[in-house]
């Protein structure tokens, strides 16, 4: 059995701890990305055969000193010191093109 609760923030966390749990870091040349599989149940526009235009996109917060928004209660003056600018804002990727098709006889028997 699994519960669920709410807790209250450090008010005096441990900076390292809070970050290694709360955040991922990305080396220069890296990503982090994930596969969309987009059912035509989930986007039923896409149950009509033609051409689309799909992007993604990306937003963040950064690493507020708002309490709950950060995964602990991080003080600005620790914030400061961390070796990176958080990214904060949104970004959308490129387009990319995806045909679809109508389902062929055989893709029906089955």
């Amino acid at each position: 059995m699994r519960g669920v609760a709410d807790a209250i923030p450090d008010p005096d966390p441990d900076l390292a701890k809070t970050f290694v749990t709360n955040w991922l870091t990305l080396n220069k040349a890296h990503y982090y990305g994930t596969y969309v599989y987009m059912d035509p149940m989930n986007y039923p526009q896409l149950r009509k055969p033609g051409r689309y235009r799909i992007r993604a996109e990306y937003s963040s917060r950064g690493v507020p000193s708002v309490p709950g928004w950060n995964g602990g209660w991080l003080k600005q003056e620790d914030i400061d010191k961390l070796p990176f600018k958080a990214w904060k804002g949104t970004a959308n990727s490129n387009f990319i093109s995806v045909q679809v098709s109508a389902p062929t006889k055989k893709t029906i028997e089955k």
